[in-house]
């Protein structure tokens, strides 16, 4: 499509969205609330404000898009033949490319392929390849006409992707980002006027830190040529230029539009180029994106679903956080922890099992406990797999899970988390009993592990029950573990806690307290007030710095005598 300039200099603008994570609404089907702050429908209402500014304006989309709530999870994840309520959304947007995220590949490739005969733009992924054939899952890149200026779009996907969906993706081949962006770059680069990589991952590696071929700065380093990167998956705010190049990120549920504006003289040299990150607080939401009839029809089906009662709880199953951000289902045993384990040692028939809390605010509240309840507590679509361990995988495994802590030091009052171990991944075991020895350092605090009354031995043959994300990602993808695994589940973990609930009727909060912290003194007659300073606001807490008297004493912060 061409779009007419009249202007001596042209002015291209480009809005970038990136995980989105099918916030089409700005609702939020766990709680039973709306957002303020986020939504496609927002997105549209400032998509028309820049297009009637501009009319030579392109919009894309990073990827994570597909997946995320319970609207695109449970309800049209399996519906191939039905036309898909967020490429409905985008279809009226006016979105002209989308690169494939990570979470893409979460429900097949049949899925992808579907989706993608529904869409009126290409989705993009130079990196991903058919192992067999070699061919192009999807395309690697398109070229747009904008107002005369030929835009070269090329799409990478976090090569990860096969750590954390397994199966899904045995016949692809997901190639190095850095490697991959340079070839097409110099492929296109006669062809276009402005060239831009959109990269679904973040500038630094999280897997690969040895060539980086999962980090988007080897992309910068490769290709100095590019004009804009757009980068996403780690859900971060993102607003640089380095030279002419201009980067942009942006956080998730369509909290934020990254926007690009570039402008070019009559030869279509970019001769000026901005980026900025634009909150979509201030704009209403769209009435004419949210009263779609396709987009209706999904929001009334998900609610309908979201609001069925399934059972009844006596209590609340997680405690009040006692300070401010820092989750008290990190820091010993909780009841939530307890019944999620305790189903999937039901379902599986293993010795020893693991998750996680997946949210900071997952919770089961005292009264009537409905579907959506059960998308805060276990949010993603995963299945419940059993690997042999021997006692030693099983120590190194939990080992790696107890790195999640910052090693305690004297005069701390509170636990902190490194940010190399993310919450949904910090993983806690039943069937067994156990301390974590956060004195200790890292590699070094899993203390007195007993499996029935006896101590674990290295030699020892365990079946291990843990999710599919976590046998592809840390057992398998960290190499901590030898064997395949010997089980799949046929249904979703999440199904799982669901009939459990049901089968009960109402449920109540238990702890067998199996696993606790220890090597920690956190007592002070400082405490009290600290933590009243801390959750009024008055002291900023890292999530991963502990409070230490002694530093805030050298801060100023209190006085100690």
């Amino acid at each position: 499509m061409n779009r007419i300039t009249t202007t001596k200099n042209k002015k291209i603008t480009i809005l970038a969205t990136t995980d989105i994570h099918g916030n089409i609404l700005g609702y939020n089907y766990d709680k039973g609330e709306s957002f303020n702050n986020s939504g496609m429908n927002r997105i549209y209402s400032y998509i028309k404000q820049v297009k009637s500014e501009n009319l030579n304006t392109l919009v894309v989309d990073n990827g994570d898009i597909i997946q995320g709530n319970t609207l695109t999870d449970e309800m049209y994840s399996n519906k191939k033949d039905e036309k898909h309520p967020v490429i409905s959304a985008m279809n009226f947007m006016g979105y002209d490319a989308m690169v494939l995220g990570n979470h893409e590949f979460n429900f097949g490739l049949d899925l992808i392929k579907s989706l993608e005969k529904q869409s009126n733009f290409p989705f993009l992924s130079a990196n991903v390849a058919y192992r067999e054939s070699g061919e192009d899952f999807v395309k690697s890149h398109t070229i747009i006409n904008c107002g005369g200026v030929r835009v070269g779009i090329i799409g990478l996907t976090t090569p990860n992707v096969p750590r954390w969906v397994g199966n899904l993706v045995k016949d692809l081949n997901f190639h190095d980002l850095g490697e991959t962006a340079y070839r097409y770059v110099s492929e296109i680069r006669d062809k276009v006027d402005i060239i831009m990589v959109m990269a679904h991952a973040s500038m630094v590696s999280e897997h690969d830190k040895k060539n980086e071929r999962d980090a988007a700065e080897k992309i910068l380093r490769l290709c100095p040529e590019i004009d804009v990167l757009v980068v996403g998956h780690f859900h971060i705010t993102v607003k640089e230029k380095r030279g002419k190049m201009l980067i942009g990120g942006a956080t998730d549920s369509g909290q934020e539009v990254i926007r690009f504006d570039l402008t070019l003289d009559n030869n279509n040299h970019v001769i000026d180029g901005q980026v900025k990150v634009v909150s979509m607080k201030p704009y209403y939401p769209s009435e004419e994106l949210s009263e779609l009839p396709v987009i209706k029809k999904a929001h009334e089906t998900t609610m309908d679903f979201v609001t069925e009662i399934i059972g009844e709880a006596t209590e609340d199953f997680q405690p009040k956080d006692e300070i401010t951000f820092i989750p008290e289902g990190r820091l010993r045993d909780t009841p939530l922890i307890e019944l999620i384990n305790k189903v999937q040692l039901i379902n599986s028939g293993a010795d020893v099992t693991s998750t996680s809390l997946i949210r900071d605010d997952s919770n089961i509240k005292k009264g009537a406990i409905t579907y959506g309840y059960i998308f805060n507590v276990y949010k993603f679509t995963t299945f419940l797999y059993v690997v042999e361990v021997t006692g030693k995988e099983l120590k190194d495994y939990m080992e790696w899970a107890a790195s999640a802590y910052n090693q305690w030091k004297p005069g701390d009052i509170s636990i902190s988390f490194t940010m190399d171990i993310p919450g949904y991944q910090h993983e806690f075991f039943a069937g067994v009993n156990y301390k974590v020895d956060i004195s200790k350092p890292i590699g070094h605090r899993i203390v007195d592990l007993k499996f029935k009354g006896e101590l674990v031995k290295e030699n020892q043959i365990l079946k291990l029950a843990t999710s599919d994300y976590c046998y592809f990602a840390n057992l398998k993808g960290r190499k901590l573990a030898k064997n395949n695994y010997i089980w799949k589940s046929s249904n979703t973990i999440r199904e799982m806690i669901v009939e459990y609930i049901k089968n009960q009727g109402i449920i109540s909060p238990q702890t067998d307290n199996n696993w606790e912290i220890t090597g920690v003194n956190l007592e002070s007659p400082y405490k009290e007030k600290i933590i009243k300073l801390v959750n009024e606001g008055s002291i900023e807490l890292p999530y991963n710095k502990a409070l230490n008297i002694y530093e805030l004493k050298k801060m100023g912060l209190i006085n100690i005598k």
